[in-house]
């Protein structure tokens, strides 16, 4: 059993809205907040696949803003890896002196994102929202990096980037687009730009073009051991379920099936047949997606029960 979250640190939703955003065409729409573009199926359709596999998702606010979407799936068990994956290591400053870094985009939400992926690691982030904007700040400052939109209003990505050129600035440029089609055949072949990137931009990507071209050394912070889940021993109280019900719930956990496991519980519970001190136990190994602990005292409930 897989568990996915996806936090973000947006708005949030409010609660009686939890419900909704699950359902068809339905958007969540806030007084004064701009709209954002997309039918409403995404969450419908995540939804509806979840439900299928067998899995769970849940939405919580987060306390500091936000919210947090928790996935449980089932997923093929590996049982000898053929290779182990390197633990990702985080970056969180490069070696040397300060780096200043000019993104020239026309979405002010898209500089927002660049500056706050690039401005904790120590750079130094100037925004232009357009072309002419950009040009006219050169004389006042050279950085040592362009990020240039293709796609602006009045002079284009290309325009502004010959411009540079033409200025005297021998940096280098990497042109940015949501449409890799946008590559200009009259500027393609010449030095105007040195690199492409597509948005949405990935951050691995991006901070390795910004390695490349500005020949820097990323710090990375130690690799963290892996946590371990503590399994609490079985309960010492189960109650007297008949085997039948214990072999439904074994063939749910067998095949990883969460949320029938989950309401079969919820079942029992209604109608009294589960020891409540048994039902604690259950519900944390549930939470938990352990189960290891909750097979192993269901088969020796079965056990006893034959004996």
């Amino acid at each position: 059993m897989a568990e996915f979250q996806i936090r973000d640190s947006g708005v949030g939703i409010p609660e009686e809205e939890m419900e909704r955003i699950f359902k068809p065409f339905e958007r969540v729409r806030r007084p004064g907040m701009p709209n954002v573009n997309g039918t409403g199926l995404g969450l419908a359709i995540v939804q509806l696949l979840t439900d299928i596999m067998g899995g769970e998702i849940l939405v919580k606010n987060n306390p500091e803003g936000g919210v947090t979407f928790t996935l449980w799936l089932m997923l093929a068990e590996v049982a000898s890896p053929q290779s182990e994956i390197a633990p990702t290591r985080r970056i969180y400053g490069y070696h040397g002196l300060k780096r200043t870094i000019m993104v020239v985009d026309d979405d002010a939400s898209h500089r927002g994102l660049i500056s706050d992926i690039l401005s904790p690691l120590g750079f130094i982030v100037l925004e232009a929202p357009d072309g002419e904007t950009c040009l006219s700040m050169f004389h006042q400052c050279q950085p040592d990096l362009y990020l240039m939109d293709i796609s602006m209003p009045g002079a284009n990505g290309w325009q502004v980037s010959q411009g540079l050129r033409e200025q005297g600035y021998k940096g280098p440029i990497i042109m940015v687009s949501a449409n890799a089609s946008e590559v200009d055949k009259d500027y393609a072949d010449t030095h105007v730009h040195n690199d492409y990137v597509v948005k949405p931009v990935k951050i691995d990507t991006l901070l390795d073009k910004l390695s490349h071209w500005l020949s820097i050394a990323w710090c990375y912070a130690p690799t963290p051991s892996p946590e371990e889940v503590p399994i609490r021993p079985p309960a010492e109280r189960i109650s007297p379920l008949s085997n039948q019900v214990i072999e439904a719930l074994i063939g749910l956990i067998e095949i990883g099936h969460l949320s029938e496991l989950k309401r079969e519980v919820e079942k029992l519970e209604s109608q009294g047949a589960i020891d409540p001190t048994f039902m604690l136990q259950m519900n944390q190994w549930i939470t938990n997606i352990q189960f290891e602990p909750m097979l192993q005292s269901l088969r020796s409930h079965y056990e006893a029960n034959t004996h």
